[in-house]
């Protein structure tokens, strides 16, 4: 059991996140890819978002009920838990349990807005998550996280499975959630 073999958590220096596209449902369910800006962000150092203007009719005119931000997985850090730290940055994935082959997390609103909103051309449009990473980075004592784990001391990020909050604007507007209404899926 890998949390009994925890020493102290610490923060992280930094943390990269990938933020590979957004996406919006339209009313009639279907999800569209309106950015795939593939954006590395250094959580430590900023919130990870993405804005612009749809002034080249980039998302359809219509009305959306839900927005997706899809992150690679693989999450790329560095930090301390106060007596030891990471030789450099290492690579870790958001699901510690997950098949390898798959490199995606979506994060989406809990449950669809009510009422829609109206996309024109030339809307701004700006989605953007913050994420608490307080006591992520872990060190294991050597030889306990189970067989297979090198044996010398091993460096995990735990991510928080909750998001602490997001926003998105459309046009005029605005809608923030709270981490409770939002989902990270893998």
């Amino acid at each position: 059991m890998i949390s009994s073999s925890l020493r102290a958590a610490g923060d992280p220096d930094s943390c990269t996140v990938y933020l590979k596209s957004v996406q919006l449902k339209k009313s009639s369910g279907e999800w569209i890819t309106v950015i795939d800006p593939d954006k590395a962000v250094d959580l430590t150092k900023e919130e990870a978002g993405i804005s612009f203007f749809n002034n080249q009719g980039r998302v359809p005119e219509g009305s959306y009920v839900n927005f997706g931000i899809i992150l690679s997985e693989r999450v790329r850090f560095s930090g301390r838990d106060g007596a030891h730290s990471t030789q450099g940055v290492v690579t870790a994935r958001l699901d510690l349990n997950r098949d390898p082959s798959s490199d995606e997390a979506t994060l989406t609103a809990r449950e669809d807005f009510s009422p829609p909103i109206a996309v024109k051309k030339g809307d701004f449009l700006s989605v953007w998550f913050h994420w608490d990473l307080g006591g992520t980075v872990h060190f294991a004592a050597p030889n306990r996280l189970g067989p297979g784990i090198p044996k010398e001391e091993a460096v995990l990020f735990l991510p928080p499975q909750k998001i602490e909050k997001a926003s998105l604007t459309i046009g005029q507007v605005s809608k923030d959630f709270s981490g409770d209404e939002m989902v990270l899926a893998f």
